[in-house]
């Protein structure tokens, strides 16, 4: 039974010629009710007052919006009727009212394509997490945390924008605060929201930020025990602050898994907090320098040179400063060092998180390298030491190699570029941060510029 468009925009429905090659292709994609109205995969209808062949992005990205919101709730309610209605004659920008049983979500028909994209993207975001929680909206919008809606949001940007095939998302910004080991406080920094139009390009980062702690928490969730689901439900609840909230829910899991995983690879114990910041450098490290997005050659080298150096402690000795001693000094002195055991594991998990995050000429070098490590106070120190000189050849040779092949492909792309590519390339760079919209900046430089001329 078809829908009854009229009772709910204003004017007549009108299907155009070329909305009638798009249906086609629609149809392929989305389940086509009738005329405008498109069902997605969890039922929620998709209502366009006109569709015309620029309304198929939008489309899609409401399809992914609400795929991904559900996937995120694992168990969405059915106990509301969602609705998506769009129209350009909406005097309102957004607007979301029950009417019956069900929500319906009023946007702009170019939402998609407007300067203030990010902030209808989190009304509707705000508004499907709640529906498909089973709760009705009202003045709640509001009271989801920001950086889960903001997380919510990058998702579907990177699922939008990228054209990568691979399951790796890339967090430029992150990688490099990582690799300078200058990350953030993860906690405050979640729930200290930022905005494009009053932080520019410092909300980039944080919504890498957002993004990747959104990720995060849902591996750790499961459907017994979904994290992000109570967070939406504790928040319709209008009695917590997000601290608290984050505290019960993401941070409760965090801290469950630092006991479980990292609590026997470090000596001290930090209060909840240390160890969710522990929990954060320890994820960064590993999930987004990896083999799909290693260190430089240069990089490497860097820290292999740091990992060889070991600092250790004689057994029984009358002065307990620390020394240190080349690793392949290290098989000689073994019988005497305190913990020699724990050192050597110690060791070998320094080099197998290096080991995860270089390209991958030097991963097999490295590995067998880790396995002679690990040999150390079990077979004669001159066997071992013959085969640590080796192996750490072999990883010296495999990175000066990388670094060679790094530097000839950036010289050879630098020599192959023409004149007018490199200047293209130059146009998209300027043109990136466009999209911005920096009104308070704006109005600053103003403010100055009248200054100035006053003087």
């Amino acid at each position: 039974m078809l829908i009854n468009t009229s009772q709910l925009f204003s004017s007549k429905l009108k299907v155009s010629i070329c909305a009638g090659v798009l249906l086609a292709v629609l149809s392929l994609s989305a389940d086509n009710v009738g005329g405008n109205i498109f069902k997605t995969t969890y039922g929620t209808l998709i209502m366009f007052e006109t569709v015309k062949s620029e309304d198929y992005d939008t489309l899609e990205y409401l399809r992914a919006a609400d795929r991904v919101i559900c996937k995120l709730l694992r168990r969405p309610s059915q106990k509301l009727q969602c609705r998506i209605l769009l129209s350009a004659n909406f005097k309102q920008d957004f607007n979301v009212l029950k009417v019956g049983s069900c929500i319906n979500i009023y946007l702009p028909q170019n939402f998609s394509r407007r300067p203030d994209k990010q902030k209808l993207a989190g009304v509707l975001i705000r508004a499907l997490l709640l529906t498909h929680s089973g709760i009705v909206p009202k003045e709640r919008l509001n009271r989801i945390p920001d950086w889960l809606v903001t997380g919510v949001y990058g998702k579907l940007e990177s699922k939008h924008q990228s054209q990568s095939i691979l399951p790796v998302g890339g967090y430029p910004g992150l990688a490099a605060l990582t690799l300078a080991d200058e990350l953030p406080v993860f906690s405050d920094s979640l729930n200290n929201a930022l905005t494009p139009d009053e932080d520019g390009c410092a909300y980039e980062l944080y919504r890498e930020l957002c993004h990747f702690a959104l990720e995060r928490i849902y591996a750790l969730s499961s459907i017994t025990d979904n994290a992000i689901a109570d967070i939406v439900i504790l928040a319709a609840q209008e009695k917590y602050q997000d601290e608290e909230i984050f505290a019960s829910t993401f941070g409760r899991l965090i801290i469950a898994d630092y006991d479980k995983r990292l609590l026997k690879l470090y000596k001290d114990i930090p209060d909840n907090r240390g160890k969710i910041q522990r929990w954060f450098r320890h994820q960064a490290n590993h999930r987004i320098i990896n083999v799909f997005s290693p260190l430089p050659g240069k990089l490497v080298q860097e820290q292999f040179q740091k990992f060889r150096t070991i600092p250790y402690q004689f057994r029984n000795a009358d002065n307990k400063q620390i020394a240190k001693c080349d690793l392949l000094e290290l098989p000689r002195l073994f019988s005497r060092v305190e913990s020699g055991r724990v050192l050597i594991t110690g060791k070998s998990n320094e080099l197998m998180q290096l080991i995860n995050k270089t390209p991958m000429i030097i991963v097999s070098p490295m590995s067998e390298l880790n396995t002679i490590l690990l040999q150390i106070g079990n077979e004669p120190p001159p066997i071992v030491i013959r085969r640590l000189e080796k192996a750490v050849a072999d990883v010296e040779t495999a990175i000066k190699r990388q670094i060679a092949i790094e530097s000839f492909m950036t010289a050879r792309e630098a020599s192959s570029l023409s004149p007018g590519l490199r200047y293209r390339r130059e146009i998209v760079e300027v043109r990136r941060t466009e999209d911005v919209d920096w009104p308070s900046m704006k109005r600053f430089l103003d403010e100055v510029e009248k200054s100035y001329l006053n003087d």
